[in-house]
């Protein structure tokens, strides 16, 4: 007979493989640039491998990583894009541009953009700026399918 211990544990890990939520859509990287002034910017797109008529998201995370605040500005409704890839915003964003303060020791933010992918399938670049003081630019690679 099971002792009751070995009963429980194998209840629970039934459990949780039972309740876990599945994967989401998959990332891209991340892309991670650490600054001078010890910020690291995440960046990843999803879906990974976008098609032709596909609505990418491109998110930005940048955490301090210093023991004291940092000031920066950062874009505040959408991010600052540049690529040969065509794309496509047919989205209503805010009217704001960027916000300035100082982000405190282990503090984050986080930029949000999303387009149509309007271009061919292909291998692009993605250049991707969320902070602009300091003026900051991570380059993603896209690789963008046949639908």
């Amino acid at each position: 007979m099971p002792s009751p211990m070995r009963t429980s544990f194998a209840l629970l890990f039934i459990a949780t493989i039972g309740c876990s939520t599945p994967p989401a859509a998959p990332l891209t990287g991340p892309r991670v640039v650490i600054t001078p002034q010890g910020l690291a910017q995440t960046v990843r797109l999803s879906p990974a491998e976008p098609a032709t008529g596909d609505t990418v998201e491109i998110t930005s995370i940048v955490v301090n990583q210093t023991a004291s605040g940092v000031d920066v500005a950062s874009r505040i409704c959408g991010l600052d894009l540049q690529t040969s890839l065509s794309l496509t915003n047919p989205f209503i964003w805010c009217a704001g541009y960027s916000a300035q303060g100082t982000l405190a020791a282990g503090d984050s933010i986080q930029g949000y953009d999303r387009r149509v992918v309007s271009g061919l399938a292909g291998n692009y670049t993605l250049r991707v700026r969320h902070l602009l003081n300091p003026d900051v630019w991570v380059d993603v690679p896209v690789t963008v399918r046949t639908p």
